[in-house]
């Protein structure tokens, strides 16, 4: 399995977005980018899971109160853009 994913969105509004990653037992595992800003430009955003074992991880996406969650996120997947906001 390869180390590495490509997560790519937008986030638009008002308030910062937070890209994290969790287990299936809802565990934040990897916090990737806090304080994202809110500009609507589409992102790229690499993330190696490190010493992650293999499995299967969920990508949240928030601001504010709205939350995009992407699975299966596995080092091979790319989660789909979505804009939030």
């Amino acid at each position: 399995m390869q180390q590495q994913t490509t997560f790519r969105f937008a986030a638009s509004g008002t308030t910062p977005a937070r890209l994290e990653i969790f287990d299936l037992a809802g565990r934040r595992v990897a916090p990737i980018a806090e304080a994202i800003p809110a500009d609507g430009i589409i992102r790229m955003i690499e993330w190696s899971r490190g010493d992650l074992a293999d499995g299967v991880y969920f990508a949240r996406l928030s601001a504010g109160d709205q939350v995009a969650t992407r699975k299966p996120c596995c080092a091979a997947e790319i989660v789909q853009s979505r804009r939030v906001g």
